[in-house]
């Protein structure tokens, strides 16, 4: 599986302060990469460092193969990289579907714009029910679903989600796991930030655990729910 995504030795942070100490990820074509890690890690931060919203103080990012180091955001979009923010993930006072129009607003051709619209309802038909509805009166778990939805419109490669979990129910946990293993299988690779570290290895093929801003362990997620030491500490199960 090729790489799409690649950051290789990463100090990140805000203003002067280093948040992420020298942590590389991987993230190949089509897979599921979940970071995790307590509260104040720094998953976050070395996220939005790819992607111009953290300085970047150390290292590389390549994306495709191609050194993109220092991208601004508008740019990392045009060339293929969605990103999903914790908070203010949707413009509440327009409606589902012209949240979903802006989320196109980099490309041409009204026609392959509307098709992909088609595609998006019947990936979340929860969405097509409520179109016409303000993004402002959806609940918690349909925000997430127009959120995501929103950032598939730019026809992503790879796909960035920053706790899409976070102070959601059970239910719609599970629905927005759902949604991201068919996108997975559409082809679009995704990287998931969580707490909820049981529930983001469950749904990924490899997984980063980072504490205090360094990655202590990598590997295949289902290795590392099995590891002893990571169950007991940062998995929340019982070694």
């Amino acid at each position: 599986m090729a790489p799409i995504l690649v950051a290789e030795n990463v100090d990140a942070g805000y203003g002067d302060v280093v948040i992420v100490h020298n942590v590389s990820l991987e993230v190949g074509e089509g897979e599921t990469v979940a970071i995790v890690g307590p509260n104040g890690s720094g998953k976050s931060t070395l996220i939005k460092s790819l992607l111009g919203f953290a300085r970047l103080f150390h290292g590389r990012v390549f994306y495709e193969g191609k050194d993109i180091t220092g991208i601004t955001p508008d740019r990392a979009v045009n060339l293929g990289i969605g990103y999903v923010p914790q908070i203010n993930s949707v413009f509440t006072n327009l409606t589902v579907a012209e949240n979903l129009e802006m989320g196109a607003y980099i490309r041409k051709g009204r026609a392959s714009i509307k098709a992909d619209m088609a595609e998006i309802y019947q990936m979340f038909p929860e969405l097509e029910a409520r179109k016409r509805m303000w993004a402002g009166n959806l609940s918690g778990g349909e925000r997430q679903m127009l959120a995501i939805a929103r950032a598939m419109m730019a026809n992503p490669k790879v796909l960035l989600l920053d706790e899409p979990l976070a102070s959601l129910s059970p239910k719609a946990v599970s629905v927005i796991l759902s949604k991201m293993e068919k996108i997975r299988e559409s082809g679009t690779a995704i990287v998931i930030i969580e707490q909820n570290v049981k529930k983001a290895l469950d749904s990924s093929q490899r997984g980063y655990i980072l504490v205090a801003g360094a990655c202590i362990m990598e590997g295949d997620s289902a290795f590392i729910l099995s590891d002893d030491t990571a169950k007991r500490r940062y998995v929340g199960l019982k070694a």
